[in-house]
């Protein structure tokens, strides 16, 4: 059986609403995207995983039903789904970082879909089935 995928943050890229700059610490109105990859510590590759980071001011906003527009409601235009969103009282970059990096290690490790070696000697390429058991 695999022991699971220990993730780590590859990187933070910040993306500011309406091409703001990053708002001063302290700031109590902002908002913006933030997308964080991550992937396997004993691998350089990473998957992106996009969320948004603002203050409740700039979420109310961004949430009122005028502001909807027709590519972020679901057909029928009554629906908006919200997910991966995170509130801050106040704008800390180094605050927000660190629940990041607590985040990540509390669902590490995860589940893997790689085979391990004894999985992959018991395929065979000819065959329909295989012994193969993913966790």
């Amino acid at each position: 059986m695999s022991e699971g995928v220990v993730a780590e943050i590859k990187t933070i890229i910040y993306y500011w609403w309406n091409r703001e700059p990053e708002p001063a610490n302290g700031a109590e109105d902002f908002g913006g995207t933030v997308q964080v990859l991550i992937g396997s510590t004993d691998d350089e590759r990473a998957d992106s995983f996009d969320l948004i980071v603002c203050s409740p001011s700039r979420f109310a906003e961004h949430i009122a039903p005028e502001n909807w527009g027709r590519s972020r409601c679901l057909p029928g235009g009554n629906v908006l789904p919200i997910t991966g969103v995170w509130l801050m009282k106040t704008w800390s970059r180094p605050e927000f970082e660190a629940s990041l990096r607590r985040v990540i290690p509390a669902y590490s490790p995860g589940p893997t879909l790689r085979p391990s070696q004894h999985e992959l000697e018991g395929l065979s390429l000819g065959s329909t089935t295989t012994n193969m058991t993913l966790p």
